[in-house]
């Protein structure tokens, strides 16, 4: 039965030598992977690196204190860790090639990349650095023939562990490996396909864009997590490698270069399969390997969350009674602020009770806090404050929002038909309000949190915009309440997962929040997990249990697609099937599960027919420091991926 499932398994269309197939499976090692994982590591991003939009250096300890940089190899996008550790992976296969004898044929530049080609015997050997990442091919007998791809993303979160992304970098080179030093030269080619920016809560998945899709100009302009642009990403690296290469004289023409960015930098064909190998700690992980049947694609939820009836008619009543006035405008005092907390890539930076939260939701409740503390202890009662604007949205999906907009109208509320007298009270109370608002921004809020004042200005607002706005005693209310059952959502997400489904792994995170009326809020949340239960559990720890009876909860609303996000991928039968059948010979067990993470999988299947992912086991905090994984579960992984890419690249058509 072995022999048989092993023939129909590795030969496939072409002989192959059972026992070199034998030979290449024992050669993978436990420890050289996890020696492999530790040196990339290494390679970690330096606090100087991270900057603001102002230029300013971020104290990256002070922002993300789960954070050890350094430890767990965190690398932001386009730094030069970035580019640093594609050089360190690129010296793992360089110095593969010379092991066996290899020689340098050629170095040659295109409009978007250096192609370096080396010779070991009459095997090509093809790298091509791009300003996406890395493709490392293996030519195979026949490489016109759509080509197999493996490997991960090289950078990672701030508060990344050594696993994310790492973990199926390694397993992808230690694959590449295992053919070239045991000569097997299969049908197809393989290429060890590397990609930044999968991390990059700003621009998420730029690498797979730039591979599969091609950036558009405005994308160029997106200001990434680092500080800079993506278009200035790109620059750094074009200025990276001339130095590199500068003896080869290499030149990159930005021009060009930008132009040709707009395309797929993959061809069409060029790649027939991909199976990425990544970490996870999956819930009822007996198992050391999942098979990853589909990505769920992002879930995003709307609802509306109302004032109860005895205040909705209360406030009702009072802009009623000022809609009644013979004036056409209202006098104010108009604040504009903008607030940025701390955000993030949703896995790395929960917004739970298990660390200190600086979240941006709860940066405003912290503002308003102070500035409610303020009207009331300085005896301000002649002043009515509104909020006719409040959006909060999320850079990207997957992630934690981290700044807003906030817009706060202070009216005089004495003299309502007195317009002498109620700009005279505007100005009475103008001048401290701006004292006191420079004092919150230097000293009131947390180290984590601040805010950038706008302007304060008199101006005036239209009778009929009064009905727009929510009274901020009122919206500090609600914030209050959704700054708790944020903390809720984070602890409760994981914790219905491990009970209600052991193939999910779940967060919510409230992703939008903005006004809708005077007694109003409509509110986004982001699912990752394929469980809807789950959603539904959260909403009912989030609101109903805590804020009857004071807000009603409208019916949620399921909205698809979302803009920005990808669809969802479902894994080909067959491919599965194939996975399985290598798990087989290899006598483990690896079990089907749906997952929210995998987006590059998601974006690379739009130029690569067949897309796959396995999971390795990992125990801890997903992308932490704290994350680790068992050595022979990393092996496993990489035999199973060997297996299941070998069966692939044998097949003639």
């Amino acid at each position: 039965m072995e022999d048989e499932s092993f023939s129909h398994l590795c030969l496939g269309d072409c002989h192959l030598d059972r026992e070199a197939v034998q030979e290449a499976l024992e050669s993978i090692d436990p420890q050289k992977i996890e020696d492999r994982i530790c040196s990339l590591s290494a390679v970690a991003s330096d606090i100087e690196e991270v900057r603001d939009e102002r230029g300013q250096v971020i104290d990256v300890r002070e922002h993300y204190q789960r954070a050890e940089i350094g430890r767990g190899g965190s690398r932001l996008a386009f730094s030069e860790a970035d580019f640093h550790s594609r050089d360190e992976i690129l010296s793992w296969v360089i110095d593969l090639i010379l092991e066996e004898g290899g020689e340098l044929e050629s170095i040659e530049q295109t409009d978007t990349a250096v192609i370096t080609i080396y010779k070991i015997d009459e095997c090509i050997i093809k790298i091509e650095e791009n300003p996406a990442g890395l493709i490392i091919t293996y030519e195979g007998l026949e490489p016109s023939l759509p080509g197999v791809a493996v490997g991960s993303h090289n950078d990672t979160i701030l508060s990344a562990g050594k696993e994310d992304g790492q973990g199926g970098v390694v397993t992808g080179f230690v694959v590449l490996e295992a053919f070239i030093r045991n000569r097997i030269r299969p049908v197809r080619s393989l290429s060890l396909l590397i990609v930044t920016g999968e991390d990059d809560v700003e621009l998420a998945f730029s690498g797979s864009k730039m591979m599969a899709e091609g950036i558009s100009r405005t994308e160029l302009d997106t200001r990434l997590k680092i500080g800079f642009s993506l278009r200035e990403g790109v620059g750094r690296w074009v200025s990276y490698m001339e130095d590199k290469y500068i003896q080869q004289e290499v030149h990159f023409d930005e021009a060009k270069l930008f132009k040709a960015l707009e395309r797929p930098l993959l061809n069409e064909g060029q790649f027939g399969h991909h199976l990425e190998v990544h970490a996870n700690p999956v819930p009822g992980g007996e198992n050391p390997v999942s098979i990853v049947e589909a990505v769920t694609g992002s879930l995003r939820y709307r609802f509306t969350v109302t004032l109860g009836e005895y205040l909705q008619r209360t406030i009702e009543g009072y802009f009623n009674q000022l809609a009644s006035r013979e004036i056409d405008y209202y006098p104010c005092i108009r604040i504009s602020i903008h607030v940025k907390g701390k955000g993030g890539h949703v896995a790395g930076e929960p917004m739970n009770g298990d660390s200190p939260r600086s979240d941006v939701l709860l940066a405003v409740y912290e503002f308003l806090s102070e500035f409610i503390l303020f009207c009331g202890l300085k005896g301000i009662f002649t002043i009515y404050p509104t909020i006719p604007i409040f959006q909060l949205r999320s850079a990207s999906l997957n992630s934690i929002p981290r700044e807003c907009d906030l817009t706060i109208n202070l009216f005089p509320s004495l003299y309502p038909t007195n317009i002498i007298r109620n700009e005279l009270e505007i100005w009475r109370h103008i001048f401290p309000i701006m004292f006191e608002l420079v004092k919150i921004k230097r000293g009131y809020l947390s180290n984590s949190v601040s805010f950038d004042l706008k302007g304060v200005r008199a101006c005036q607002v239209k009778r009929e915009d009064m009905s727009q706005q929510m009274p901020l005693n009122v919206f500090h209310l609600i914030g209050a309440n959704l700054a708790r059952s944020v903390e809720i959502a984070g602890r409760e997400a994981e914790k219905l997962a491990l009970e209600g489904n052991s193939s999910t792994v779940a967060t919510a995170t409230l992703s939008t929040l903005e006004i809708t009326g005077p007694t109003s809020l409509s509110a986004g949340v982001d699912l990752r997990s394929s469980s809807e239960y789950i959603l539904r559990t959260w909403v009912d720890w989030a609101f109903r249990l805590h804020l009857i009876p004071l807000f009603h909860l409208s019916e949620i609303q399921r909205l698809q697609p979302i803009p920005g996000s990808e669809p969802p991928a479902e894994m080909r039968e067959a491919v599965l099937q194939d996975i399985e059948q290598a798990a087989r010979f290899l006598c483990i067990t690896a079990p089907r599960v749906t997952v929210r993470a995998g987006e590059d999988a998601q974006v690379l299947q739009k130029k690569i027919e067949y897309v796959a992912m396995l999971l390795y086991r990992s125990s801890g905090s997903c992308h932490t420091t704290s994350e680790d994984a068992d050595l022979d579960d990393r092996a496993i992984a990489a035999r199973l991926q060997f297996l299941t890419v070998l069966s692939w690249m044998n097949q003639i058509s």
